[in-house]
């Protein structure tokens, strides 16, 4: 799990910041939901990075799917934010970082469902 032990930790600092952000707002509430659906698919996400190290836990395709466009749309509000800060910001090297962690899981989130197709 060496290599990919700072996938994971950025993985938990999403998830930390994710349930104090959540706290924020009343239950059922737009807000409070799309950080729910937010936090589950990090999860997911990390789950399926913990896969790749031999940790095998399974995924069901239902979870696959919950997680899919969550994640699709915090990898693209990420790409876009990232071009409006300078380089060389602590905000920009944390984006950075962030953007690494969900586009290798967005890889293996597709090639997952993808095995789900065959």
């Amino acid at each position: 799990m060496e290599e990919n032990s700072p996938l994971i930790e950025v993985l938990e600092e999403l998830i930390r910041r994710s349930l104090e952000a959540q706290k924020k707002f009343l239950p059922g509430s737009n807000h409070h939901s799309l950080l729910k659906n937010r936090i589950y698919a990090l999860h997911i996400a990390k789950t399926l990075i913990q896969n790749e190290t031999g940790e095998r836990q399974t995924l069901y395709k239902e979870e696959l799917d919950l997680a899919h466009d969550t994640l699709k749309s915090l990898l693209s509000k990420s790409e876009k934010t990232i071009q409006k800060l300078s380089v060389g910001t602590w905000q920009h090297t944390l984006l950075e970082k962030n953007i690494e962690a969900l586009s290798i899981a967005v890889s293996l989130l597709d090639r997952e469902l993808n095995r789900f197709k065959h």
